[in-house]
């Protein structure tokens, strides 16, 4: 991102306008929000595609214990509802 600074003659200083300045200013804190949010959002977002892959491992896990434990054989399945091995 591209600053704007006080362009300096020898003499004299070029300034822009206070209406240009407050836009500026404006502009840069609604884009440090922008990308505070971005950054939270990223955070938040591995954190739960994290558990996610905790969630699946002990569900894998779980499935193998019960599929060893009854020894549901391939192509059966437990309905959820009733706990029934079909």
């Amino acid at each position: 991102m591209t600053k704007i600074k006080n362009l300096k003659d020898n003499s004299k200083s070029t300034k822009i306008s206070s209406e240009e300045l407050a836009e500026m200013k404006q502009l840069s804190s609604s884009y440090k929000k922008i990308k505070e949010a971005v950054a939270e959002f990223s955070m938040r977002h591995y954190t739960a595609l994290r558990n996610m892959e905790a969630m699946e491992a002990r569900m894998s896990k779980f499935n193998n214990d019960i599929t060893e434990k009854y020894s549901i054989k391939e192509g059966s399945y437990i309905d959820s509802e009733t706990g029934e091995i079909k």
